[in-house]
């Protein structure tokens, strides 16, 4: 089992970080930096920004029920702006990390919602 969550700036394409442990012994706190988003970078400034859950199951785990999420706090800073692209990402590329960057890609963006 595998829990994304990930930004995107277009509402289609989204990086961030995956856990494909499959399991945890409770809830567990998760911080994901809109500064430094693997791939796009620093998200500040951006007109619109998508925040994306995913969660993805197979018949290799047949007991429990997925993943649940609560308590998403959204925290605005203003200042300048940081580099484009991250240095260090809050994920690991390796395959056999259990928390690693990732990509997934979302249907077709609707149309912006009128204010």
């Amino acid at each position: 089992d595998t829990l994304f969550w990930g930004a995107s700036i277009d509402g289609t394409e989204f990086y961030g970080a995956s856990d494909d442990t499959g399991a945890s012994i409770g809830w567990q706190a998760e911080t994901f930096d809109l500064t430094n988003v693997y791939f796009i970078g620093d998200l500040r400034g951006e007109d619109e920004v998508w925040i994306g859950f995913a969660f993805e199951s197979d018949a290799s785990i047949t007991v429990g029920e997925g993943a649940y999420i609560d308590d998403i706090v959204l925290r605005k800073q203003t200042g300048g702006l940081a580099a484009a692209k991250p240095q260090s990402p809050a994920c690991s590329t390796d395959a056999t990390a259990a928390r690693r960057c990732a990509v997934m890609q979302f249907g077709q963006r609707s149309a912006p919602r009128e204010k």
